[in-house]
């Protein structure tokens, strides 16, 4: 799909969200080419070095937008300087194709993670598609097997799990249901996906999900929500319900960045004033606009944020999040 002179073809009909779009592509692209590289299969020269074409139409794009705009006829939303949404995909790409451009604009981003892929996941099927009597034979007798797997190695506790079960709502949305059962030896979770795991409860009272990369949960003291070590949470749906308002935003102290601890921030609330310094970022300022929104300038640009009904998650508006420093300490702290 990548045309000779190195631009995309749906990408390039997105108006003024053109740039944005090659450079979200490409991010995907590469981060499947790196994994193809471990694996034995060479996807750079695929299509006579497709991705190389890529890389050096949307590089002359980042130095001069206007190579799209006199193609798209509109000014592109994206400008410099660019972040890690915009150029993530050049840190592993350099290593392996030098480029002293790229290299520059690494150099002077205000931050280079790059953390979506592909955009939103699908819809689950709802109904799920019917199984032949072959497969759910398989099926239940690997639900079997891991039954009995999981009672010998984790035997059941049923008074560490049982402030786990029932149903919970994703992010605290209404909308987006999950669920922990008890499965006998161990626990049944559904996320709001509906994509299920086995879980545990360790003996600190964490919950374990090995089916979600071994992701830990963390019970709130009044059992109503659970933080997940990916950043995400859980709040009992009839909790979720009368979030409107609890009070206070109450901003200050530290905050991680996608719940990444090596990148912590601080936020500094004076009345509705704002003031964040991040240690990877430039320090900014920022402004209580609402009961649970507040909005801050990064360069050129002005993000909006919600923070969540238990004041320890930020939503911002580019789909990116923030945690608080420290969840549920005990009152003797």
């Amino acid at each position: 799909m990548i045309q000779s002179d190195g631009s995309l073809v749906a990408e390039m009909n997105r108006a003024g969200m053109a740039l944005h779009y090659q450079l979200y592509a490409l991010g995907s692209l590469i981060m499947l080419a790196e994994l193809g590289e471990a694996n034995g299969v060479d996807m750079y020269n695929t299509n006579h070095g497709a991705i190389e074409r890529l890389v050096k139409f949307d590089l002359a794009a980042l130095q001069d937008p206007a190579i799209i705009a006199k193609r798209t006829g509109v000014q592109q939303n994206t400008s410099a300087p660019y972040s890690g949404n915009d150029i993530g995909w050049a840190v592993p790409y350099v290593k392996r194709f030098p480029d002293a451009q790229l290299s520059a604009l690494i150099a002077n981003a205000a931050w280079v993670r790059f953390w979506q892929w592909g955009g939103a996941p699908p819809e689950p099927e709802i109904p799920r598609p019917s199984r032949s009597a072959e497969r759910a034979a398989f099926e239940a007798n690997l639900q079997h097997t891991v039954n009995a797997a999981m009672a010998e190695q984790f035997p059941s506790n049923p008074s560490r799990s049982a402030a786990f079960l029932g149903e919970w709502c994703g992010q605290g949305i209404h909308g987006m249901r999950a669920s922990i059962a008890d499965s006998g030896p161990y626990l049944t979770l559904t996320n709001e996906n509906g994509d299920a795991s086995t879980g545990r409860v360790d003996e600190k009272g964490k919950i374990i999900a090995p089916g979600w990369q071994n992701v830990i949960g963390t019970l709130n003291p009044t059992g109503i929500q659970i933080d997940w070590s990916n950043g995400t949470y859980w709040e009992r749906c009839d909790a979720a319900s009368g979030n409107a308002d609890s009070g206070p935003l109450d901003l200050s102290g530290r905050w991680f960045p996608q719940g990444d601890h090596s990148e912590p921030c601080m936020i500094r609330e004076h009345s509705i004033d704002l003031q964040i310094e991040c240690a990877q970022l430039a320090t900014t300022t920022g402004r209580i606009d609402g009961p649970t929104h507040f909005t801050i300038k990064w360069g050129a640009q002005f993000i909006g944020a919600t923070i969540t009904a238990d004041r320890n998650h930020i939503h911002w508006d580019d789909q990116t999040y923030w945690t608080r420093s420290t969840l549920y300490e005990s009152a003797s702290k």
